[in-house]
């Protein structure tokens, strides 16, 4: 009978204490792991969208190098076109106009091999680009989802508290009828 009034009034036994207070524990650290996850994830969007940033910065570098490269080339096109015509109407000069021409080809062919390769490098850090975007992408989703995860373990945790509240507010007003009789 005892064990009844005591239980009716909110008193619990030492083996209940301890597990309310482990439930509460357990609760409270999966609580604090969820908010440290989301601070990790959202630490490494930003450093994501921070070298997006700079991989942006370096493209448009490198296009303005393409085009300072593209004009040199097509003046170099034309001193060539020059130069041929110049052969025809002069042949003593024609050693030298040939030596000339050669050196502007292999000029031509070494600025062009380096445009080349920052063609590959501008497709490779459009790629690069691409491939960050999609990893943000991903990752915001994971963040979202992550946070719902968490927005309702919170509501979870809060109908928790608020059960164990009414509970113990309903064994009060029994102990208090009880009294009464």
């Amino acid at each position: 009978m005892e064990g009844k009034v005591a239980k009716q009034k909110g008193d619990m036994s030492e083996e209940e204490k301890k597990i309310k207070e482990k439930e509460v524990v357990e609760v409270t650290e999966q609580l604090d792991q969820f908010i440290k996850d989301n601070n990790i994830v959202e630490k490494s969007l930003r450093g994501i969208k921070e070298e997006s940033k700079k991989i942006e910065v370096a493209r448009t570098g490198i296009n303005k190098d393409i085009e300072g490269y593209k004009t040199i080339i097509e003046e170099i096109d034309l001193h060539i076109e020059l130069a041929s015509k110049d052969l025809d109407s002069r042949y003593k000069e024609r050693e030298e106009l040939l030596v000339e021409t050669d050196l502007l080809k292999m000029e031509l062919r070494r600025i062009k091999e380096k445009l080349d390769g920052q063609v590959d490098t501008v497709y490779a850090l459009q790629n690069r680009k691409t491939q960050l975007m999609l990893s943000t992408e991903e990752r915001e989703r994971e963040v979202k989802v992550h946070k719902d995860v968490l927005i309702a373990e919170a509501r979870r945790i809060e109908d928790e508290i608020h059960k164990i509240k009414k509970e113990y507010s309903e064994r009060l007003s029994n102990i208090k009828n009880l009294k009464v009789k």
